[in-house]
């Protein structure tokens, strides 16, 4: 049937419903008419005769770009809804005895409603990352270290669709438009307003529809993701630990600063208060009914213990507004701009702060002044006019709760590794602004006890969780870690029983006698007792001896077993170096294709097959994690740092060179990815200062500087729009933008983004 057949259908069948009072009007009627008369225009022309009578346009992105109709299926659609909007209900009962030889309006609705639930973005994907769609179909596969936040409005997704965006036009919601109540009494005049006026030619649908369109936020968070060995690591314990954060919270301190050595529990806490709060999945109802009828409700049980410190948190997680992982191998998180960007953007989303974010949207300028741009241009007032001082004018005429809201910061230390030559990093910025904060407002931040001078000026109540002699608590907690996997795993019992005289030695003596061993060891280090005990129960380690002398005492010595076990001789781990140098030497997490082509970069002779490099990776399966977005980070920092420096006095085998890290990543971002953008030409600067490929090469009247500087030249489109980036204007390095210089960028170059 073609589309003058429809509508000679469609107004015989309307015609019918007269005896029900209907009359059509005669410019209704004069526009169906003008389809007839339209000759060889196609239908597509015919329609847009009734929008702009110019040319075909539609809506493609939230901005209201016009672009001409991709193809005549489109068009086709468009024009079948807008028509079914003029001749209302016969039209939709004359498509359904048709048998629905077309699409018809309300099943192109139907489809964007289908089309707006599979893309929508809730909560739960804060931790997956997912839809939340996906999440019911398939809760299995959700990543308790996934710190994804959702996006900032419930309708931004769908609505950068191009199905989902036909609607906009005309309602504010998916659905015929007769079921509306704003239409229920005017379904003739439907388009009137739109065609009021003496406007000629194309009219942008941003102005004419501007009344149905949702007004959207325009803030994206960061992407966060803790890379973990499983997918839902033992918490134990921390009950005093809870109690004295929420004690703090509830005083007239501003924030808590938890100290401690790698591996005491200072992230998995945080985590862990993520998970509970409104970005986690936990609140969700399937992971509040953790009670079962088999579970023991015993107080000494261990699942009491588990249930007990899940409410314990729940309540303190209750008062999280947004939450920031500083990570020393993700260079984005540990900058202040992208710190500020992604707090504001969680703030909207927490329940708590509604009002924040309706004040966002009614406020358009508010969300330019944290724009990423301006939070890069300018920081201080980003914080300030953009977070700071509208929190506290919403909360003093009381449109938010009297009650105090935390913000989480993991790792202030992390961020110290990216250090700009001018300009704060995340903590000496905190310092600045303290004074700033509303008193309801505080600060739970966490810092490693070697670093705690960055953070002496932050006032701040301290919490240490690694001074094991002066707190009995720690003991206890980590003790119960240790008893409830013996309990728990017949391998590891079977392992530290004693055999003397040829007689079995107690289990349970066994049992206190090395659980009181591994607690001194430990020195308040849960990751130390975990690696321990994952290799005795995986018979890796053997410890059936009175004094446990095998045992490892330092982190540093559990890694040298793990590899020693992994890489037996020298020639095995030179097939995993230059994995492990690329992945070390990157600013962020790599994919496993950029991996790929860095080792191949580093390779002269012969080319490494896909096969033969995925074989090598394997190898490091378990300090290698994936992540959601299909990128590698190492499953700690204590681990990473390993690789790369040693202590005094410990051995300096499995070393890595990050000098050939370097090296691998700047051949294959001039070899593979050439010619670079002004941020990739940034990254490629970096990379070659820190490989110094031409140290040790001496060429008459040629210095290493100029072979550098004629590296980067070869490699970028544009030097003088890399030097004058804008994150290299605001916060310049100083030794790359030498280099760039020296590789003839102008001085003049207008700065761009």
């Amino acid at each position: 049937m073609n589309f003058l057949t429809w509508i000679s259908t469609a107004v015989m069948t309307s015609s019918t419903t007269s005896n029900e009072g209907r009359h059509w009007p005669s410019v209704v009627l004069g526009k169906i008419r003008s389809l007839w008369t339209a000759g060889t225009s196609s239908a597509s022309t015919g329609l847009n005769q009734l929008v702009s009578g110019t040319q075909n346009y539609i809506v493609i992105d939230d901005e209201a770009t016009l672009k001409p109709a991709p193809n005549k299926k489109s068009s086709e659609n468009d024009m079948y809804m807008r028509l079914g909007l003029l001749l209302g209900d016969g039209a939709r009962r004359s498509k359904r005895a048709q048998g629905r030889n077309h699409e018809s309006c309300s099943s192109l609705a139907s489809y964007e409603t289908t089309a707006m639930l599979s893309t929508n973005t809730s909560p739960v994907s804060t931790l997956t990352g997912s839809s939340e769609d996906q999440h019911r179909t398939n809760p299995s596969s959700d990543s308790v270290a996934s710190l994804m936040s959702m996006s900032m409005s419930g309708q931004s997704n769908c609505s950068s669709s191009p199905v989902s965006r036909r609607h906009s036009v005309t309602t504010t919601q998916p659905g015929p438009v007769e079921d509306l109540n704003m239409f229920r009494n005017r379904r003739t005049c439907i388009r009137r307003s739109a065609r009021t006026g003496t406007i000629k030619g194309p009219v942008d649908p941003k102005i004419r529809f501007a009344q149905y369109r949702t007004p959207q936020l325009t803030l994206k968070p960061l992407f966060f993701e803790v890379p973990l060995q499983e997918p839902d690591p033992l918490f134990l314990g921390r009950h005093w630990l809870i109690k004295e954060v929420e004690d703090i919270i509830n005083s007239s301190s501003p924030g808590v600063l938890l100290t401690g050595n790698p591996g005491t529990g200072k992230t998995a806490l945080v985590l862990q208060l993520v998970e509970y709060s409104c970005f986690g999945r936990r609140k969700e109802p399937v992971y509040q009914s953790i009670h079962s009828p088999d579970r023991s409700r015993s107080p000494q049980s261990i699942y009491y213990q588990i249930d007990l410190v899940s409410e314990k948190i729940r309540q303190l997680a209750s008062t999280i507004v947004a939450y920031h992982f500083c990570q020393a191998d993700n260079n984005n998180t540990c900058l202040v701009p992208d710190f500020i960007h992604s707090l504001a953007a969680q703030l909207c989303q927490a329940p708590q702060l509604s009002a924040y974010r309706e004040h966002l949207l009614s406020e358009q300028h508010l969300q330019s002044v944290l724009s990423l741009k301006e939070c890069i241009a300018n920081p201080d007032v980003a914080l300030t006019r953009g977070i700071l001082e509208p929190l506290a004018s919403l909360r003093r005429i009381g449109k938010i709760d009297n009650i105090n809201c935390v913000i989480l910061v993991d790792a202030l230390c992390e961020a110290e590794y990216h250090r700009p030559d001018h300009g704060d990093t995340i903590t000496t910025f905190l310092v600045k602004h303290m004074p700033s904060f509303p008193s309801w407002l505080k600060i739970v931040a966490t810092v490693r006890t070697q670093l705690l001078d960055i953070t002496k000026q932050l006032p701040y109540t301290r919490i240490s969780m690694d001074n094991i002699q002066g707190n009995e608590n720690i003991q206890k907690d980590i003790l119960g870690y240790i008893n409830f996997r013996l309990q728990n795993s017949p391998s590891i019992q079977s392992n530290i029983t004693l055999s003397t005289s040829g007689k079995l030695e107690s289990g349970s003596m066994s049992q206190h006698k090395f659980s009181q061993h591994l607690l001194n060891l430990s020195q308040g280090s849960f990751l130390f007792a975990k690696l321990t005990l994952d290799l005795l129960e995986r018979g890796q380690l053997v410890a059936k001896s009175s004094g446990y002398k095998v045992l490892p005492v330092t982190l540093a010595q559990i890694y040298l077993l793990h590899f020693n076990l992994r890489f037996p001789t020298i020639r095995s781990f030179e097939k995993v170096t230059h994995i492990l140098s690329v992945c070390l030497s990157a600013l962020y997490p790599l994919t496993l294709l950029e991996i790929y082509y860095s080792v191949n970069a580093l390779l002269v002779d012969n080319f490494l097959p896909w096969s033969e490099f995925l074989q090598r990776f394997k190898l490091l399966s378990g300090f290698l994690v994936k992540r959601l977005d299909n990128t590698y980070m190492f499953f700690h920092p204590s681990f990473r740092e390993w690789l790369i420096r040693r202590d005094e006095n410990e051995a300096t085998k499995f070393l890595c060179d990050l000098r050939s890290g370097h090296a691998g990543i700047a051949f294959r971002l001039s070899r593979v990815q050439a010619p670079l953008d002004p941020e990739k030409t940034l990254e490629l600067g970096h990379h070659i200062l820190k490989a110094h490929v031409y140290r040790n090469m001496s060429l008459p009247n040629i210095s290493s500087r100029d072979l550098q500087a004629n590296w980067v030249a070869e490699s970028s489109d544009n030097v003088s729009a890399a030097v004058c980036h804008l994150r290299n204007m605001y916060n310049p390095n100083v030794k790359v933008s030498r280099l760039l210089l020296l590789a003839g960028a102008s001085r003049t170059t207008s700065p761009i983004s």
